[in-house]
């Protein structure tokens, strides 16, 4: 984005990058937690131990997974940016543009009913 001078881009992509990975990183840590204490309600009772704590844990694993999918989601997005900007870049898009080859008197249609 800083090469193709879209310098607002910039920041914006590695604000929600920073974002994505710190909530991935803090939902892995929290799945990571409840796992070990459902594996500690096991040892208390063997078949079923504690639902609650099953269920942050996939809650967390879940968040987790998430974040891993919008990361690659920007990712991809940037990166498809990036290239049409760099594409476009010398596109001329003056306010004096006009297009040759065509005459612009005489050029007449008409509808018969």
């Amino acid at each position: 984005q800083v090469y193709n001078e879209s310098y607002w881009k910039a920041p914006l992509v590695l604000g929600l990058g920073i974002y994505f990975v710190s909530e991935w990183l803090d939902n892995n840590r929290r799945a990571q937690d409840y796992r070990e204490k459902y594996a500690l309600s096991l040892q208390t009772a063997p078949t079923i131990g504690n639902p609650v704590m099953l269920k942050l844990r996939d809650f967390y694993k879940d968040q987790r997974d998430s974040f891993t999918w919008y990361f690659f989601i920007l990712y991809v997005l940037n990166i498809v940016d990036a290239y049409v900007d760099a594409s476009l870049y010398g596109f001329d898009v003056s306010p004096t543009l006009t297009m040759r080859g065509i005459p612009a008197a005489g050029l007449s249609i008409r509808f018969n009913w």
